[in-house]
Formats: structure tokens, C-alpha cells, sequence
């Protein structure tokens, strides 16, 4: 298997022609000889020589452009370009230009092992740095594997400092991304091997303390200390503990003792200065000393931002946007700079330094790959909106204006399903692209990606990280990665307009909602504050929806609990008084208009509530068709954020043709008989395609999917936990959702007719982790899909009725309100059967449809027989002395 990923990788490589300085596989080009080769190693070592003589911005940009036009095909020329590289990213990184050093040094490490290059020490002037810099960047799963890998090579090589060094380095990637029990784990069993080792000791208190067990970590600390006194690590360390307990002033002294020590280091790390400032500032900031604060975060900045301007720093004023860059510590010295200027009146400022922050985090998130490392940037950006939000809506009261309005709501998009928005647009773009040979390549790389990575954590959880075949596809999966950031950025330069993001206009969703004559509600649920953007045509309403901490905390109670109703078919039908009451006190809590159609932008929980299934006012009484549902007074559709509202706007196809899957499973104690039904239905209001049984097989279904416009599954599927991903039955496997991540599923609609579609792990400032969220990423324009664990026949039901309406009207959310309308009035339909768990678990994301009637010229002719009849009955009744003839006579 991972013979035949090698090839491909190398046939892919060898094809690409989009980097030709650095992808050299082919054969030598006949011009070239050996004695050129090595005058170009020679070549490369004197410009390399000058280069160093002031590697500043400038001599960095023009060396590194002088050595991506060199193509060697020699081993010596190949390691003279990987030592160029590597020296490439050293200075890079100095220069405060982390993205292009983690790109310098990914070019090295890619050359050096795909060309199994030695005589260079490759540990250390390549992988270690660059393991180090995806830990700055938050690169989660990048830092893993690159840091696994140094550590496999340092054991191959017997280098037992290397092997130490890697594995107090791993261990800090998982303590950085709050696992410091993984890291104990690890860096226990290396102090066991080097008990002398003050980078594992040190890094093993720091992880202690972590786990609050921070009696044993400062004991682990001052065994450290015993060792190498002469450790900023461990003095920092113990300020921290300092802090916890209150001890602000010998914290702060602490802090300024391991800031001398590392000042007198004979290598200068100006992040490790910063980020003591960093910390120095956060404990004046703590004592409410603003002023000694402020002057810590300038010193941070002189050390992280050196082009800034000095009386910039000196007054406080937020950093000119161009000079960021992607870097946590910077991240975290605006969002502590901007709680500073909070507290110390300058609100505006603390506005900007806010949206500085999100910037910064969005130029970490570009920069990776692994949507596991850019949800942890989206966990740390949802705290920085709702302290954004607070401080803006408290101005707003006093100074309301278009564009601080403006601001709120793209701050609150920032952390509406981001990662799955961008996944769609990406697939969008590349359907405009369709026939352009990068975006084949780019999508068969990115599948394959996908398997690759499948299969990894299949290895890890088998705890097999350290066997030859996970090593082997470990370098599979870098040298992957590799080849698709050069394929997309070949892509980008290739069309330059087709990267640009849309943004968040308020006022485009202002005019949609106009055109088509609806109003959006849009939720951000926060930790101590819930807030809610009400838009129509006419005005948009900014709504603090919790006035407190502990009402904000009771307010997101009511909507877990109103949840525990679905957990099985019987609870509401225990007690429908007891759900009713909870349900009109949700309808309010929400504060949900009633006077147009609504598309809601759900946050958090709240994706998985049925806003069908609320109640618009009180109600005594147990039938259900009687109750005042929300889903009888309006028709509901939903989008994931604002910017997939405003690029869903596809008409339903006229001639639309459907798939369906229905694996049945048959004889087994998984069948679904009323799956058949739902076929049939499907198939008498559209010309389909039927998958039934043994053919409804994973391969079977993907190799149809892209020649039909509706894609309708109906079987099994699982919201999944917190050790299994959410999957979806198929006749002959199980499909984690991890496995959709990599395919592209463009059809104009999707209906997900299985359980818990709807259901995942929720990750803050992403959103639930669902089959239906893997859909979207994948490209899937509007879906239907559900909340919780289905009834089959309830929702062969419901589907029936669903493909009927939507062959008759056109209007793919639409239709599934009025499925759901008319399985409330069916009368052979008992009243246990017509509560909400039955008919609400559907939803419907995408496009707001008109009604179009696709049987207008029936509606003409009925109207033209009326008019003759009513006609007749006239002349029937009065003659020809009508009112009309007769006043023709008189005239």
C-alpha cells in the first residue's frame, strides 16, 4: 500500500510543473554533467556566504528568489540547496516571517528525504525548528508528525541528545494544545532513560502544574534547577504558580529574574523576551496596574513587531495591520493589550486590538492544513467575539452607527462555522474550475490525503506510532502535504481573483433579505453573554439576549434541557403539558419574530434544536395538531454563517434527476422496510436512479453521484462520541465522516434520510462536528438532514410527502415545512405519533426557494373554465338584458 502511495507520489511530483526548483525526480536533462552540478553546489555555498553577510529583508527575498531558479539534479547540488533552504528559514524566522520560514524549511526536509540526502544534520538545522515553528503556529497536527519523525531519526541515529530533545519537544506540542497528561506520559518515560536531562525535567514540571498536580511539579522544577540554576523556563514557571495563589509581586520578580537570564543567553530568542513580557504584563494587569502593564506590552512589541514605530509603542496605539503576522504569542499580546485598554477606557482601541487579534488567528489558520489545529484557533477566537460583542454592543447603546453595527456582526461571524464555510467556498471555486488540471490533481491529492490520515489514526490508536509501516506513511503524508501546498498555491498565482473571500457585509444580507422577503436571525452563544442580530430589509437589531453571567448560564441550560426531550420517542408523550411549557419558553427566550418567513444562522447548541417543534404561544392540552407550532405560523430554513446565506442562491433545477441509496439491510436486525416506500416515492416524482440492497455499496454510490442533481441516503448513520467520529452505513461498510472531508459532493441537493445526521461533537467556535457539516465542507449546495434518532416509517412519511411538494413548487425548504404541515392534519396518523419527535427531526440548509408552480397552465385553465361558467350562469340568469348590455343600449 504505502509501496504504491510512494509512486504516486513521485508521478504526481514529476507531472507537476509548478515548482521545478525544487520537485526534481526525472532523470538529469542531457545538458546537464556532473562538473556543472558541482559548480552549481559551488555556486550555491558562495551566494549562500554573501547572503549571510546581512541576511535582512531584503538579501533574504533576492537570495531565495536566485535559489528557486536553480534545478539540480546531483546529491551534492540537491544538499547544498537543502543547506540554502534551511539557512533560508533560520533568518526567515529572525525576520519575524514565520510562514515563509515554515515554507523554507518544509522545501529542505522535502529535498533532503525524498533524495536520501546525507552529511547535513538535518535534525536539528531543519526538523527541530520547523516541529518548533508549527507548535508557535498553532499547526496542531503538523508539529506531531514532524516532531515524531525527529525523534524516529534521532533513535535510528543513536544521538541520545536529539532523542531527549525530541521528546521534550513532543511532549510540549501535546501540553501546548491541553493534553498535559499525554505529555507526563511522555516525558516520564524519557526522564527514566535521561534522569540528568533538565529539558524533560523542566518540561515535565510544566506539565504537572498544568495538571494541577503542582506540589510534584514544583518538586520536579527545583530538581531541575539543582542540575542547571541558570533555566528562564523554570523561573517562569515558578511565577506561575506564584500568581495562582495571589503572590503578584514575587511572581512579577520572578518573571524579571528568568527575563535577565534570558537576556544573557548567547543566542538571542527575542520570542522567548516577548513572551515574558508577555507574562510580566499579564500580572500588572492583574494587580490593575495599567500604566507598569502597558509598558510590558511595548516591550513585548519592540521584540515581537521590531518595524513599529517607537512613539507608537509609546502611547499604546494598537500596531498598524500590515505589520502583523501570524504568531500566538503576538495573538496573545493584543487580545491582554486589548483588556488593558478595556479597563482603561480606551473602548475604540480595545475594538481594534480585538480585530487585530482575529486577524492574526485567520493568518495562523491559512497557513495550516489540519482542520483538528485551526479548531483550536477557533476555540480561542469565540472568547475574543464575545468580548468583542460585550464591548461593542455597551457603545452601541450610547453611540449607535451603520459601521460599528457593521464590525459586531462580522466579529460575530468569525465564529459561525468558519472552517466549514471556507471548506465550501473552496469547493465552489474549483467547480467554476472544473477543467483546469490543478484542481483535478488538487482534489485527487486532498482524497487521498484523507485516506492516508484515516489510516494513521487508526495506528495511533492501535499505539502502533513507533512501527516502520506508520514512519513509512508518516513521510507519505508530508511529502503529500507538500505537493498540495505547492498545487495550491500554483493555483492562487494561476487565478488570483478566484482566492478572495467574501466578506460579511451586513448590508448584502440587508438587501437578500429585501429581495426575497424574509428576515435573518443570527445567534452567538457566549460563555457569560448570548447576543442576537435580528436583519430584514427595513433595520437590524442588535439584541443582548442574557443580562448576566448566571442568567446567561440558566438561559443555555433551558436550551440542553428542552433538548432532552428527543432522547426517545416517549418522553414528550409522558408529559406534552411539561414540553409545551418548556417549548413557548424557548419561543421566547429566542425571541423569535413571527411576521415573515425566517432563515435562522444557528450558534452552539442551538444547531441542534427543532425550531419547528417551539410554540409561539401558551397552550393547555395534549393533541398535538391543536398546538400552536412555530412551523404552522412560518417556514424555517437555516445556513451555517452569513456568507453561505448570501452565496446560496441556485434555483432548483427544472430537470433534476436523483440517486438513491437504500442499502435496506435486509434479514438483519438493522432493517428498514419502510426504506422501500421512500424509493418508490422518490422515484415516481423524479426520473431516478436506484441503488437498493447489495448495490448500495460506498464505491457504487460516489462513482453516480456527480451525473445527478439529488442525492437521497436512507439508511444508518451515528453522531459518533468523543472517541468515534460521526459514520454513515452503507451496504457493504461503514463511512467515517473523516473519509467525506476529502471527496467533493456537488449535487444541487442532498437528503440525509438517517439518524443523528444532524448530531456531533460540538467545538466551540465551529459548531457541531456532524455528517451533515462533512457534506457542506465537501461542496453540497442545500441538504436535509436530522437531529436526532428517526422513526422509519414516520420518515418515509414525511419524505413522501416532501418529493411531492417539491415536484408540484419547486422550493426545496418549502416543501419540507409543508411535509410537515401535512403530517400533523393526516388523520390515520395516531396523536402519540404527531409529537414532535416524529415530524420536527428534519432540517433544512441552503437556498431560499420561491414557489414556483410547475403546474401553472392547469392553474390557467381552471381559471379560464371559472370565468366561462360564472359567464353562462350570468346570461343564464339575466339574459341578454345584463346590467352590461343594457347600459350598451341606453348609451
Amino acid at each position: 500500500m504505502l509501496a504504491k502511495a510512494s509512486l504516486l507520489i513521485k508521478k504526481l511530483l514529476f507531472i507537476l510543473v509548478i515548482t521545478p526548483s525544487i520537485i526534481v525526480l526525472g532523470q538529469s536533462r542531457e545538458a546537464s554533467t556532473n562538473t556543472q552540478q558541482s559548480l552549481l553546489a559551488n555556486q550555491i555555498y558562495k551566494e549562500l556566504d554573501t547572503y549571510l553577510l546581512a541576511p535582512d529583508v531584503k538579501a533574504t527575498a533576492s537570495f531565495s528568489n536566485w535559489l528557486s531558479s536553480k534545478n539540480p539534479t546531483t546529491n551534492d547540488a540537491f544538499l547544498a540547496k537543502v543547506i540554502g533552504l534551511s539557512q533560508l528559514g533560520y533568518h526567515s524566522r529572525q525576520l519575524g516571517n514565520l510562514t515563509k520560514a515554515i515554507d523554507f524549511y518544509t522545501q529542505a526536509w522535502f529535498i533532503y528525504r525524498e533524495h536520501g540526502l546525507s552529511g547535513f544534520d538535518i535534525l536539528e538545522s531543519c526538523l527541530k525548528p520547523l516541529g518548533n515553528l508549527y507548535t508557535q503556529t498553532n499547526a496542531y497536527t503538523e508539529a506531531i508528525e514532524i516532531h515524531q519523525r525527529y525523534l524516529s531519526l534521532a533513535q535510528q541515529a543513536k544521538n541520545n541528545a536529539a532523542v531527549a530533545g525530541g521528546i521534550s519537544n513532543l511532549a510540549n506540542v501535546y501540553q501546548h494544545f491541553g493534553n498535559p497528561e499525554k505529555a507526563i506520559q511522555i516525558l516520564r518515560d524519557g526522564v527514566m532513560q535521561y534522569p540528568k536531562n533538565t529539558f524533560l525535567l523542566t518540561n515535565l514540571a510544566s506539565s504537572l502544574v498544568a495538571a494541577q498536580r503542582i506540589e510534584e511539579g514544583l518538586t520536579v522544577a527545583a530538581a531541575s534547577i539543582a542540575i542547571d540554576p541558570n533555566q528562564p523556563s523554570v523561573y517562569s514557571l515558578q511565577a506561575q504558580v506564584l500568581a495562582q495563589i495571589g503572590a503578584y509581586d514575587q511572581a512579577y520578580d520572578t518573571l524579571a529574574y528568568a527575563l535577565s537570564i534570558e537576556t544573557a543567553q548567547p543566542i538571542v530568542d527575542t520570542r522567548a523576551q516577548a513572551k515574558l513580557h508577555l507574562a510580566m504584563a499579564n500580572i500588572r494587569f492583574r494587580q490593575e496596574q495599567t500604566k507598569a502593564a502597558l509598558s510590558q506590552i511595548e516591550a513585548a512589541y519592540q521584540k515581537l513587531i521590531p518595524a513599529m514605530n517607537v512613539d507608537q509603542r509609546a502611547k499604546g496605539t494598537p500596531p498598524p495591520r500590515p505589520l502583523l503576522y501570524a504568531e500566538n504569542t503576538l495573538m496573545d499580546a493584543l487580545d491582554l493589550h486589548a483588556r488593558i485598554f478595556e479597563r482603561g477606557n480606551r473602548e475604540k482601541d480595545a475594538l481594534i486590538l480585538y480585530e487585530h487579534a482575529t486577524t492574526v488567528s485567520r493568518l495562523m489558520s491559512n497557513n495550516l492544513s489540519s482542520q483538528q489545529s485551526k479548531m483550536g484557533l477557533q476555540t480561542a477566537q469565540k472568547k475574543r467575539a464575545e468580548a468583542f460583542l460585550e464591548l461593542a454592543y455597551s457603545i452601541y447603546q450610547s453611540q449607535p452607527s451603520p459601521e460599528l453595527l457593521n464590525r459586531a456582526f462580522a466579529m460575530s461571524q468569525s465564529t459561525q462555522a468558519l472552517l466549514a464555510t471556507q471548506g465550501y467556498i473552496d469547493k465552489e471555486k474549483r467547480q467554476r474550475l472544473q477543467d483546469e488540471p490543478l484542481v483535478s490533481t488538487l482534489n485527487a491529492l486532498e482524497k487521498k490525503q484523507t485516506q492516508w490520515y484515516t489510516e494513521l489514526q487508526q495506528k495511533r490508536s492501535a499505539l502502533e506510532t513507533e512501527t516502520p509501516p506508520y514512519l513509512a506513511l508518516l513521510d507519505s503524508i508530508e511529502s503529500n502535504r507538500f505537493i498540495i501546498t505547492a498545487t495550491q498555491q500554483a493555483l492562487a498565482k494561476r487565478y488570483p481573483d478566484e482566492q478572495k473571500d467574501t466578506l460579511w457585509e451586513l448590508e448584502k444580507v440587508k438587501a437578500k433579505t429585501a429581495v426575497q422577503q424574509h428576515r435573518v436571525l443570527s445567534y452567538f452563544l457566549g460563555k457569560n453573554t448570548s447576543f442576537q442580530f435580528v436583519i430584514d430589509a427595513n433595520e437590524t437589531q442588535f439584541v443582548k439576549l442574557t443580562s448576566s453571567a448566571q442568567a446567561n448560564t440558566k438561559f443555555l441550560k433551558s436550551i440542553t434541557q428542552f433538548l432532552d426531550y428527543f432522547t426517545d420517542a416517549n418522553t414528550i408523550n409522558r408529559d406534552p403539558q411539561k414540553y409545551a411549557n418548556a417549548a413557548f419558553a424557548l419561543f421566547q427566550n429566542l425571541h423569535i419574530p413571527l411576521d415573515k418567513s425566517l432563515v435562522i444562522l444557528p450558534d452552539s447548541f442551538l444547531q441542534f434544536v427543532p425550531f419547528d417543534a417551539l410554540l409561539t404561544s401558551a397552550h393547555k392540552g395534549f393533541q398535538f395538531d391543536q398546538m400552536p407550532w412555530l412551523s404552522n405560523r412560518t417556514d424555517i430554513s437555516f445556513a451555517l454563517s452569513a456568507q453561505l446565506y448570501l452565496t446560496h442562491d441556485n434555483p432548483m433545477p427544472s430537470t433534476a434527476t436523483a440517486l438513491g441509496v437504500f442499502p435496506v439491510f435486509e434479514g438483519s436486525n438493522r432493517a428498514l422496510p419502510y426504506s422501500l416506500q421512500e424509493a418508490a416515492s422518490l422515484e415516481k416524482q423524479f426520473p431516478s436512479v436506484l441503488l437498493l440492497k447489495e448495490e448500495a455499496s460506498v464505491v457504487a454510490a460516489f462513482a453516480k453521484a456527480d451525473t445527478h442533481q439529488i442525492i437521497h441516503l436512507s439508511t444508518h448513520a451515528s453522531g459518533g462520541s468523543f472517541t468515534e467520529p460521526p459514520a454513515i452505513s452503507f451496504y457493504d461498510s461503514i463511512l467515517p465522516v473523516t473519509q467525506l472531508y476529502g471527496n467533493v459532493w456537488q449535487p444541487d441537493l442532498v437528503v440525509l434520510s438517517a439518524c443523528e445526521t444532524g448530531i456531533g461533537r460540538i467545538v466551540t467556535g465551529e459548531g457541531a462536528q456532524s455528517l451533515a457539516r462533512a457534506f457542506q465542507y465537501s461542496g453540497s449546495k442545500n441538504i436535509v438532514f436530522s437531529l436526532w434518532q428517526v422513526n422509519d416509517q414516520a420518515t418515509t412519511q414525511l419524505m413522501s410527502s416532501f418529493y411531492k411538494t417539491l415536484k408540484q413548487n419547486n422550493s426545496r425548504n418549502k416543501s419540507l415545512s409543508l411535509a410537515k404541515r401535512i403530517y400533523l392534519k393526516d388523520k390515520s396518523v395516531s396523536n402519540a405519533k404527531k409529537s414532535p419527535y416524529y415530524w420536527a427531526a428534519f432540517v433544512y440548509y441552503g437556498t431560499v426557494d420561491p414557489v414556483v408552480s410547475k403546474n401553472f397552465w392547469l392553474w390557467g385553465l381552471a381559471l379560464g373554465l371559472l370565468i366561462v361558467f360564472l359567464g353562462l350562469l350570468i346570461v343564464r340568469k339575466y339574459g341578454i338584458t345584463s346590467r352590461i348590455f343594457a347600459r350598451q343600449r341606453l348609451h
